[in-house]
């Protein structure tokens, strides 16, 4: 379908600049952010990078679950690994580029596929969105999450509102929060949505409860 022909194209587009990028690449260029994440990544693990991170601020976990796997492969390998979690953007960038699609073709019902396929692709590489994604910081996801929940959010106005619409969307806001703690301006918006415009149906009176919780326990969690 044309969402994967948009896919494909950002696919082959991003690679082409990451072989461009990647061999010009040394190391960290954001050392409070990236040290950061990186930080978070090796406590899981069990390594001790105090030194390194001594005098930074906290960050969220979220991003840093996804570092840790190629910490674990490439620990010895501090170049490569780098570069590795760069590559791990550009897959994050496909994937927001396919979820961009989705929300483009549902709000411009009026201009053709081929139009919606050029815009989104403008959109996924404007320079804001190119420019982290060379830098092993959360950028990518959260931009992948927000656009998962936009999508989750025009689908239950759209179509209605059902308790798997909520869960999901909570679900995502949750992740938000636990990639990075700015994203609690997005999650409460999204909860005082859902409790003026939705929770007044009375068959949607036992997700309060449950939606409530959620919040809480993602408070709790920054």
């Amino acid at each position: 379908n044309n969402g994967k022909r948009v896919m494909t194209i950002v696919a082959i587009m991003a690679t082409i600049m990451l072989m461009h990028y990647l061999p010009k690449s040394y190391g960290i260029f954001f050392p409070q952010d990236e040290f950061g994440y990186w930080n978070n990544a090796a406590k899981i693990i069990g390594l001790d990078w105090r030194d390194v991170a001594f005098g930074h601020s906290r960050y969220a976990y979220g991003y840093s679950l996804l570092l840790v796997p190629i910490l674990v492969l490439l620990k010895s390998n501090p170049l490569m690994l780098y570069k590795v979690a760069i590559t791990l953007n550009v897959v994050l960038l496909v994937i927001y580029s396919g979820l961009l699609y989705k929300i483009v073709k549902k709000i411009f019902t009026n201009l053709t596929e081929t139009q919606k396929s050029i815009l989104t692709i403008i959109c996924t590489f404007t320079p804001y969105v190119i420019g982290y994604v060379h830098y092993t910081i959360a950028e990518m996801l959260i931009h992948v999450l927000f656009v998962s929940l936009l999508n989750a959010i025009y689908d239950a106005d759209k179509a209605g509102v059902t308790k798997i619409v909520i869960i999901k969307c909570s679900v995502i806001c949750v992740a938000m929060l636990l990639v990075h703690y700015r994203t609690i301006g997005v999650t409460f918006a999204f909860g005082v949505v859902l409790l003026v415009k939705y929770l007044k149906d009375v068959k949607l009176k036992r997700m309060k409860l449950i939606t409530l919780v959620t919040f809480s326990l993602a408070l709790i969690a920054t």
